[in-house]
């Protein structure tokens, strides 16, 4: 519990630190578990009109999220699966 909170608490700051985000409202929540996943829920407004700017801001926030949850020995784990195959005889 401990390092969800961390990483939480990781990504609310690499939404204030962005100047290009309006701190008013930002939020980084845990909101869930997931059948294979916790959910963070992540909510900030993009002060830019341009939509394909706004779409290059939100990839760098990203990025800078998943650089900053690596640093600190935090990371997102992908669900793997296993599948049998069976052939008839």
């Amino acid at each position: 519990s401990a390092k969800l909170r961390e990483g939480v608490e990781i990504i609310e700051q690499v939404l204030i630190d962005h100047e290009l985000v309006e701190n008013d409202g930002l939020r980084a929540r845990f909101a869930d578990f997931g059948a294979s996943s916790l959910d963070i829920e992540v909510f900030a407004y993009i002060t830019v009109i341009d939509f394909a700017e706004s779409r290059f801001i939100r990839q760098e926030l990203m990025l800078e999220i998943f650089a900053r949850l690596e640093e600190a020995g935090l990371s997102i784990a992908f669900p793997t699966r296993t599948v049998h195959l069976v052939t008839e005889e």
